[in-house]
């Protein structure tokens, strides 16, 4: 595993935040591309997008210092700056959980002030979601956190002992639950994508701003 891909001095370049990055970059090309063909003004994805972005940072680092406090324990200034205390660059610890759950609520705060349709434009948005696990999850994986229980199968996986699996389990075998959770986000993303050629769509009420209704057409 390789939680740091590579070092130029003080700066970091971890694989988490790679893969999370590619996820944001490809979920919102995808999701700009889906508003066209509804008739929702790809700029407004692009805004949301923004605010997806900063708000899920703010949940995942968040959740990550809720649940590490003794590592932030007198420099609370290292839990969302950019330079650490110790001259690193970046945030190391981040938690996919906290982001999506503040995401989801800011996102839901932004329709409503916008008076998009809230399930037209979900409908339009998930399947970047979906992506976006399969992305953030072999992050995890690089990383060698959200991991599992020991196994013995032949999908178990020994991780190194510098990593969080390693420390926990050292030379034991154990579930890569991050590969699980990347293939289900994989295959999700293709079922959205599926039902979504199949023409199954949400529709809206004239004027409305909440999508009701559901049909195949």
């Amino acid at each position: 595993m390789h939680p740091v891909l590579f070092r130029i001095g003080r700066f970091e370049l971890h694989s988490y935040g790679l893969m999370l990055a590619i996820s944001f970059v490809v979920g919102i090309w995808l999701s700009m591309k889906r508003a066209q063909k509804v008739g929702i003004n790809p700029n407004h994805i692009m805004d949301l997008s923004v605010v997806i972005i900063i708000s899920s940072i703010i949940g995942a680092r968040g959740l990550y210092v809720i649940f590490h406090l003794d590592e932030f324990r007198g420099h609370w200034i290292d839990t969302f700056s950019p330079i650490q205390s110790n001259g690193e660059i970046g945030l190391a610890g981040l938690t996919l959980l906290g982001g999506v759950v503040l995401a989801i609520a800011a996102s839901l705060v932004y329709l409503w002030w916008r008076r998009m349709p809230i399930l037209k434009t979900a409908d339009v948005v998930i399947p970047a979601f979906a992506l976006g696990i399969f992305f953030t999850r072999i992050g995890c994986f690089l990383n060698g956190c959200c991991f599992g229980h020991a196994c013995s199968g032949p999908l178990c996986v020994v991780f190194p002992p510098n990593s969080p699996a390693g420390a926990t389990y050292p030379g034991t075998h154990i579930h890569p639950t991050q590969l699980y959770s990347s293939a289900y986000g994989l295959l999700i993303f293709v079922i959205l994508m599926w039902l979504d050629r199949s023409r199954l769509t949400a529709t809206c009420f004239s004027g409305g701003w909440f999508c009701t209704e559901l049909r195949a057409s």
